[in-house]
């Protein structure tokens, strides 16, 4: 449902238009939250840390896509990425011990 809501037509000014482009945003979310998709996946049968990160950062990118929809690119950048960077370190930090 998260993907039909992120490739939804919003902000046509015509509904009745033949044709529907999809937005470079629009593929980057898509692609995003289908590798947080794995992740969450992940994170039922393995360690809940893939969970929240799965969820957190789909969140990050429905908050980009619709609210920060100048900011996209940086607002994914410095979100995901700090995110995915953080569960890393969470995981090396409880792994090597």
């Amino acid at each position: 449902m998260v993907w039909f809501f992120i490739l939804s037509p919003f902000g046509w000014t015509e509904l009745s238009a033949i044709e529907f482009k999809v937005i470079p945003e629009q593929m980057w979310a898509m692609g995003a939250t289908l590798a947080m998709f794995a992740y969450t996946m992940m994170g039922i049968w393995m360690d809940r840390i893939y969970l929240w990160m799965g969820l957190s950062v789909t969140a990050a990118v429905l908050v980009g896509q619709f609210v920060f929809t100048e900011w996209f690119w940086l607002w994914c950048g410095i979100s995901n990425g700090g995110v995915l960077i953080l569960g890393a370190i969470i995981l090396l930090r409880r792994h090597s011990k």
